[in-house]
C-alpha cells in the first residue's frame, strides 16, 4: 500500500491505496481488493509515498559450537517517496 497526498485547490489530502488510474475523469484510488477509494476531479499535483517497510531477518550462526543465541538480527526501515506529476486536462 502507498500513501497518496493530493493537492487540491483547497487542502492537501492523504489517502492510503493500492493502486490509481488516471483518465479523463481524473484520478480514482483503489484499494488492494480493487475498491474504490476516492476520486479527484481537479487536482493540482500528486505525490505518492510509499508505505514504510520494516525487514526483520534472522541468520543462524555457521560456527561449530554456537547456538540460537548467537543469532544475528537485522532491522531495516526506509521511506522512499517518488512524485508523480499528473497531466492535467482543461475540461
Amino acid at each position: 500500500m502507498s500513501k497518496y497526498r493530493v493537492r487540491t485547490a483547497d487542502d492537501l489530502l492523504t489517502v492510503e491505496a493500492a493502486s490509481y488510474v488516471q483518465d479523463s475523469t481524473g484520478l480514482k484510488l483503489y484499494n488492494a481488493a480493487g475498491e474504490f477509494l476516492a476520486q479527484f476531479t481537479a487536482l493540482l499535483s500528486v505525490v505518492r509515498v510509499d508505505a514504510l517497510v520494516s525487514e526483520t531477518s534472522t541468520t543462524p550462526a555457521t560456527e561449530t559450537g554456537a547456538d540460537s543465541s548467537d543469532a544475528k538480527t537485522q532491522e531495516t526501515a526506509a521511506e522512499q517517496a517518488s512524485v508523480e506529476t499528473p497531466e492535467l486536462t482543461a475540461s
